[in-house]
């Protein structure tokens, strides 16, 4: 089987466990990794031959990328405390905490191998946990929580990673180095980072808006940043994270509408492949694993993944419960009656999930020291991140969802009234802008009458918008069905048409994308677990648009 062969194998059964993940209401990540187990035990699949520094390369500067660029800086102001004490604090007692257990375990694994194996399973993957969050509608300082941790804590031990395996390959360690090396390759990183956002933030603001070109140059950003901070000794990773973080607070005013839109859907893309390929290379490496491993008893290995993994769970246990529960700040976390205080932390704790990034650090460890020899306990460490990943996906991975359910982790309406403020203030915004045009320019009577009724309208839809379900008696599961069936009506119309020749290819594409947004727009909300009134596009009269096209057909 060729490279290319095994490559569409792969994104089929990855796209086939997505298809499933959606149906059975389970976290995709949870699937995958049963996905990368199945492949393992597929016969005739070719071993991957790839650099384990590329490896790292291609995969870590993308997914590091867009979780820093989608994060939302407010919310992590806002609940700064907890996350920073969870990505940092946490990491490093949770290294600790495994590479003590496992070289009692197995002594034979050296420190700095065991630190390098605490420094891989030590940050969690917040990806499963808020995609069972999001749909259920959870509370927004959960989610928060998880989704800045998993950020920050990516960094701490990626920057702890590439210390433990310099140690290793260079056969020797020293605290006090370590600890300036790391202070310096942070700054360094940061100020790459910094640098390469401002000069993408520039390019893009003077290059016009082509948005294939724009979002091409976004799929090389995290490249942009992440090596020239490694070609100049620094922190690729905190590099690639803080232009993520400069890029997120200067994107919205030098980035258009229409290349957000492709953005979102080409890093969703992108991710998905990125994620769900690191699983099932990790299957294909497998087999070469066991059998490197063959001199080790399968009792042996089992027990020292399970020991890590309930180190793992155990420290993160502790130390939330310290750091959110019984801390001080009256964080976020803890707030609500007494009798439900432990509730978010304890689901917080039972949410730390390891993922994707601990698979593809594991599998980029290097194959050799400076010295010749083979990396100390590669295919040991590769196992247990393997097996500590599998538990958690499988065993606590299937049960967010019921455990989410069973604390009454609702939704929370702060959002949506938040969402309504604004999209009055910006109605608005918009009529009294539209008053002083009217008031001192030249401008027919009949435009600035139909923008007022549009934005009048739009403001009044605003106001109601996003009922949550079953509130005032409103039926929000039976308005998203009769909904659907109107727009499907309204697209077997616009076919009928279109094949009829009484519109032309492109009219047809330009209502087709309208109706493409609204279905967007209608699958957010009953994502949201809302519902918007609100069915028209800016700048649509829905009215008008039909009533239009109507006359103009034969």
């Amino acid at each position: 089987m060729s490279l290319f062969e095994l490559l569409m194998l792969l994104v089929a059964v990855a796209g086939a466990l997505r298809i499933l993940s959606q149906k059975w209401g389970v976290p995709h990540p949870s699937l995958l990794v049963l996905g990368g187990l199945l492949v393992a035990l597929t016969p005739g699949l070719p071993p991957p031959n790839v650099d384990p520094e590329l490896l790292f390369v291609i995969f870590v500067p993308p997914l590091l990328y867009w979780s820093a660029l989608t994060i939302s800086l407010r919310e992590m102001r806002t609940f700064l405390g907890p996350i920073v004490r969870l990505a940092t604090g946490l990491v490093i007692v949770t290294m600790a905490a495994v590479a003590a257990i496992v070289h009692l375990l197995a002594p034979q694994v050296g420190w700095p191998a065991a630190f390098v194996l605490g420094a891989i399973v030590s940050p969690p993957d917040p990806v499963a946990a808020t995609a069972v969050l999001r749909p259920l509608g959870a509370p927004r300082d959960v989610t928060t929580i998880l989704e800045g941790e998993g950020l920050i804590s990516d960094a701490t031990a990626l920057v702890a990673y590439r210390l433990a395996v310099a140690a290793v390959v260079a056969g020797s360690f020293s605290v006090w180095h370590a600890a300036g090396s790391l202070l310096l390759t942070g700054i360094g990183g940061a100020l790459v980072g910094l640098a390469a956002g401002w000069l993408i933030a520039l390019v893009r603001t003077h290059m016009g808006h082509v948005v294939v070109v724009e979002n091409a140059l976004s799929l090389l950003s995290p490249y942009i940043a992440y090596l020239p901070a490694d070609a100049l000794h620094g922190s690729g990773v905190l590099a690639v994270v803080t232009m993520g973080v400069y890029l997120g607070i200067r994107g919205p005013r030098v980035v258009p509408p229409a290349t957000r839109l492709q953005a979102g859907a080409m890093w969703s893309m992108v991710t998905f492949l990125l994620e769900s390929l690191i699983f099932m290379l990790v299957g294909l490496e497998l087999p070469r694993v066991m059998e490197a491993l063959r001199t080790h008893a399968l009792k042996e290995l089992l027990t020292t993944v399970l020991v890590t993994t309930l180190v793992c769970i155990l420290v993160r246990f502790v130390w939330v419960f310290i750091s959110i529960y019984l801390g001080g700040g009256g964080d976020a976390a803890r707030r609500g009656p007494p009798s439900a205080r432990w509730k978010k932390p304890f689901f917080i704790a039972w949410s730390g999930l390891r993922g994707a990034d601990s698979l593809v650090i594991a599998l980029a460890l290097p194959l050799a020291t400076r010295a010749g020899t083979a990396f100390p306990s590669r295919d040991l460490i590769i196992f247990v991140t393997f097996g500590v990943i599998f538990v958690t996906l499988v065993l606590q991975g299937f049960s967010l969802g019921p455990l989410a359910r069973h604390l009454g982790l609702e939704r929370e309406d702060a959002e949506a009234r938040e969402e309504r403020l604004v999209r009055v203030a910006m109605a608005d915004a918009a009529l009294d802008s539209l008053h002083r045009i009217a008031r001192d320019e030249k401008v027919p009577r009949a435009v600035v009458s139909a923008l007022q009724s549009e934005f009048a309208h739009r403001r009044r839809s605003a106001e109601r918008t996003h009922l949550p379900h079953g509130s005032d008696g409103f039926d929000a599961e039976a308005y998203r069905t009769l909904r659907r069936r109107l727009q499907g009506a309204e697209r077997a119309e616009l076919l009928k048409l279109a094949e009829s020749g009484k519109i032309g290819g492109d009219v047809m594409r330009h209502v087709q994308r309208q109706q493409d947004l609204r279905d967007l727009l209608l699958t957010y909300d009953e994502e949201a677990g809302s519902v918007s009134h609100e069915h028209l596009e800016p700048g649509d009269d829905y009215v008008a648009e039909r009533e239009e096209d109507a006359s103009e057909l034969p």
